[in-house]
């Protein structure tokens, strides 16, 4: 993959999952002024900034944090890799379902840690959006 189109997938999913989460945001955004009152908080009592996007357990290690994202990753790209192999004989049709379980699998294997986000640009997109709609600077970190 060249690196311009490296750039304009991450640009692309980004895009996506920013308007995602401001999509949901729209369509719950009285039951969010419900439960939180307009505070916008990430966590605690009345936080909504969790629904939309994965957080990393308060004891997560940065270096674990990262390998743990890697790692996961990594497993989702084998996957999809072994799945379309034209050596595997899988039929067309069925590689959706197992691309579908690999990351159902994988993202409920994960989600301990940091919630089970193996894809960059799903995490950061609806992150950014947080931001932009009031919640605090701690959503970006």
């Amino acid at each position: 993959m060249s690196f311009g189109r490296f750039l304009l997938y991450f640009f692309a999913q980004t895009l996506g999952a920013f308007i995602a989460a401001a999509m949901i945001f729209g369509i719950y955004y009285d039951a969010i002024n419900n439960f939180d009152q307009g505070t916008r908080e990430l966590f605690g009592k009345n936080g909504t900034g969790i629904v939309f996007t994965s957080f990393p357990q308060p004891f997560l290690s940065i270096t674990n944090g990262i390998f743990d994202q890697i790692a996961g990753t990594a497993l989702l790209c084998l996957s999809v890799k072994a799945i379309i192999d034209k050596n595997t004989a899988i039929p067309y049709y069925l590689h959706p379902l197992l691309i579908g379980l690999a990351v159902f699998v994988i993202a409920t294997g994960f989600a301990y840690n940091g919630m089970g986000s193996i894809n960059p640009a799903r995490d950061f997109g609806p992150r950014l959006f947080l931001w932009v709609a009031g919640y605090s600077w701690e959503a970006i970190r």
